[in-house]
C-alpha cells in the first residue's frame, strides 16, 4: 500500500551521498533511529520457530544476532539511536494486555549498543511514536523499522528492506512529504486508514471497510480533519465534532462525491455505528506519549557526533556472554575491524577528529585494489585498503590479559583489509590514492548514472513543517451539507504527555504477525517462512567463518586481497 511513496536505494550509498558527501551535521554522518523493543521481540521469535532450540544455537542466540546486526549496521557511515519503550505505552495491544517488566535482553543489548559507540533513548512512551516526533521535528534523519506504525504516528523519512535476499544493501526509503498533498501517503492518510481498517489499539476498525476503501478517503479532507480534530480538541469538542464527521463520512461512502471511490458504497455507509470512531483510538493515535521538544532534547545534540567504538568493552562483553575463548581473533575479523576502519576513516575527514583512532589515515598500510562494491549504477566504487592493526592489538591483547586469557593466538595478525568507499578515502588520505593510482596505473572508476538525491538537501530540514502544514485542517460545519475544510498555514500543535500513565511493556507477539528482520544465521538456515511477511530487514549473517590457520591472518602483502574463505566478511544490510 506504500509502494508508490517508496524509493529504492542502497543504504551505503544514501549514507554516503547524503550524509558523508553533504557533510551533513558537519559530521558527515546521518542520524538514523531504530525502534530497539522491536528488535528485541523479532531475535527472540526467530529463535522460537518450531524445531529451533538454544542447545542447537549456542550460547545466548539471541544476543549474538543483536550483536551481528550491530555490527553490520557499524560498516555504514551512520549515527545510529535505539530508542527503546517508556512506561507511558498503553496497557493494551492489539487485545492483549501489555506487561510492565522490561524484556529480558534489554539490559544486555544496551551495553552493546553503547560499546559499539551508538545511543541508547528512553522514549516515555512507545519507541514507534517517540521516533517518528524525533524525525518529523528533524532531530533524526530517517526511522529504520519494520512496524507500519510509525507511519501512523507522523515519520517523514522512513528506511524499510525489501524481501530479496540477494540485494542486502538495497532499501525501500519512504520520504512522505515529497508524496503530495492530495496523496493517502501522508501523516493524516496512515492516521485514517489505521482507524478504518484496524491497528493495535482497535482491531476491527469500521467493520466492512477494506483497505482500497481506507486508502482512497485518505486522499480526502475526511483524513485530515480527524487528524487535526484528535490533536487539538477537548473530549467534550471531539464528541461533537464526531458527530458531524460520521455524517460526511456516510455521505461521502453513499454519495461518493469526489469519485475517488470509483463507486458507491450505500450499505457500508447504513453500517456505520454512531460509538465510530472511538475517542479513544483516535487519541492513542494522535496524541501519544512522546518527548516533549518545547525546550529542546537536551542527548540529541551528541547524536549527530558518532561515538568511539569502545574495543576493549566489546572485547570484554563477547567473552562474558559469548564465551568465543582463542576464537575471538577470528571473530574480530568477521565483526569488528570493517566497521571502526571506517568509522575512523569518516571521523578523521571533519573537525577536531577522532579522539582516539585506531584504523584510521595513520593505520593504512597500502591500498590494492578499486572497484564498484556497492549495487548501484549511482555509487561511487570503493577502495580496498589494507591496515596496520597494531594499535588496535595492543588493546586487544591488554582486554584479554584483564581477563587471565592469552592473546598468543593473535601475535601473528599484524593487518587487514577493508573495502571503503572512494569518497571517504579520497577525502581521509587523498595522497595514498594518489599513489595507488600512479603506481599501478589504474584509472578512476566513475558511477555509470549521476546520483539523485533521496530528496533535495535544502528540503530535507523543511519536510517536516511542510507535512505539519498540510495535515493540519480546521472543520467548518455550518449544515449538514457535505464536509468543508479549510487548511491552515499553521503547524499542528505539539503532542505533550498524558496526564497519567501506567508502567507497560510489550509482551511477546505471534510470530505469524511479525513484520521481522530475517535474522538467518549459518549454523542452521532452516527458519520457516512463516517468519517473515512482505516487510522485513535481511540481516542475514553467517555465525561461523571457517577457521582459518594463522598463516591466513598473517600480512596479506602488497597487492593481496583477503582470500575467499574471508569474503564471508563483507556483510551489508
Amino acid at each position: 500500500m506504500t509502494a508508490p511513496a517508496a524509493q529504492t536505494r542502497s543504504l551505503s550509498e544514501t549514507a554516503v551521498r547524503e550524509g558523508f558527501e553533504s557533510r551533513k551535521h558537519d559530521t558527515g554522518f546521518l542520524v538514523v533511529g531504530v525502534d530497539a523493543s522491536t528488535w528485541l521481540y523479532e531475535c527472540q521469535a526467530a529463535l522460537n520457530v518450531r524445531g529451533r532450540t538454544h542447545s542447537r544455537a549456542g550460547q545466548n542466540p539471541e544476543l549474538r544476532t543483536l550483536f551481528q546486526r550491530l555490527s553490520i549496521l557499524s560498516r555504514i557511515p551512520v549515527s545510529l539511536v535505539f530508542v527503546f519503550d517508556g512506561p507511558a505505552r498503553p496497557t493494551s495491544k492489539c487485545n492483549k494486555h501489555v506487561y510492565s517488566t522490561p524484556h529480558w535482553l534489554t539490559s544486555y543489548f544496551r551495553e552493546f549498543i553503547e560499546a559499539f559507540g551508538f545511543y541508547v533513548h528512553d522514549a516515555p512512551g512507545e519507541a514507534e511514536a517517540e521516533l517518528a516526533s524525533l524525525n518529523a521535528s528533524n532531530i533524526i534523519d530517517f526511522v529504520l523499522t519494520s512496524d507500519n506504525d510509525v507511519f501512523v504516528f507522523g515519520a517523514t523519512h522512513v528506511i524499510r528492506s525489501p524481501q530479496d535476499k540477494k540485494k542486502r544493501d538495497c532499501v525501500d526509503i519512504y520520504v512522505m512529504g515529497s508524496v503530495g498533498v492530495k496523496s493517502a501517503f501522508t501523516h493524516a492518510g496512515f492516521f485514517l486508514i489505521a482507524v478504518l481498517v484496524g491497528g493495535d489499539y482497535d482491531l476491527v476498525g469500521l467493520h466492512g471497510c477494506g483497505p482500497s476503501t481506507a486508502c482512497a478517503l485518505a486522499s480526502t479532507p475526511l483524513a485530515r480533519s480527524l487528524l487535526h480534530a484528535a490533536t487539538s480538541l477537548s473530549d467534550q469538542e471531539l464528541d461533537r465534532f464526531l458527530v458531524d464527521w460520521r455524517e460526511h463520512l456516510r455521505h461521502e461512502l453513499s454519495e461518493d462525491p469526489n469519485g475517488v471511490l470509483k463507486r458507491r458504497h450505500q450499505s457500508l455507509a447504513s453500517a456505520i455505528p454512531n460509538s465510530f470512531p472511538n475517542p479513544k483510538v483516535l487519541r492513542l493515535y494522535a496524541k501519544p506519549a512522546v518527548t516533549s521538544l518545547m525546550c529542546g532534547l537536551a542527548p540529541s545534540a551528541q547524536w549527530t557526533k558518532p561515538g568511539n567504538l569502545d574495543l576493549a568493552r566489546i572485547i570484554t562483553l563477547v567473552e562474558h556472554r559469548f564465551g568465543w575463548g582463542n576464537d575471538i581473533f577470528n571473530k574480530l575479523l568477521q565483526y569488528i575491524w570493517d566497521g571502526l576502519c571506517l568509522r575512523d576513516m569518516v571521523k578523521s575527514c571533519f573537525p577536531p577528529g577522532p579522539a582516539q583512532t585506531y584504523l584510521g589515515p595513520p593505520a593504512i598500510r597500502y591500498i590494492t585494489r578499486t572497484a564498484l562494491k556497492i549495487e548501484s549504477a549511482t555509487a561511487p566504487p570503493s577502495y580496498l585498503v589494507e591496515v596496520w592493526l597494531t594499535a588496535a592489538m595492543t588493546v586487544v591483547a591488554a582486554a584479554l590479559e584483564d581477563l587471565h586469557m592469552s592473546a598468543s593466538h593473535g601475535s601473528c595478525i599484524i593487518s587487514t583489509c577493508v573495502w571503503v568507499p572512494s569518497p571517504i578515502i579520497t577525502l581521509a588520505a587523498a595522497d595514498r590514492v594518489d599513489d595507488f593510482h600512479e603506481s599501478y596505473r589504474k584509472s578512476r572508476i566513475e558511477p555509470s548514472a549521476p546520483y539523485v538525491p533521496v530528496c533535495p538537501y535544502h528540503d530535507l530540514a523543511i519536510t517536516a513543517a511542510t507535512s505539519s502544514l498540510t495535515d493540519s485542517a480546521e472543520i467548518v460545519v455550518d449544515t449538514p451539507s457535505p464536509i468543508q475544510c479549510i487548511l491552515e498555514n499553521s503547524a499542528a500543535s505539539s503532542s505533550t504527555l498524558p496526564s497519567s500513565a501506567a508502567n507497560v511493556s510489550q509482551s511477546p507477539p505471534a510470530i505469524e504477525d511479525l513484520m521481522t528482520l530475517d535474522l538467518t544465521v549459518e549454523h542452521d538456515p532452516a527458519i520457516s517462512a512463516v517468519a517473515r511477511n512482505h516487510y522485513f530487514i535481511d540481516l542475514t549473517v553467517d555465525d561461523e567463518v571457517p577457521t582459518q590457520s594463522s598463516g591466513s591472518h598473517r600480512s596479506l602483502g602488497k597487492g593481496k586481497e583477503k582470500d575467499a574463505s574471508t569474503e564471508i566478511i563483507d556483510l551489508t544490510i
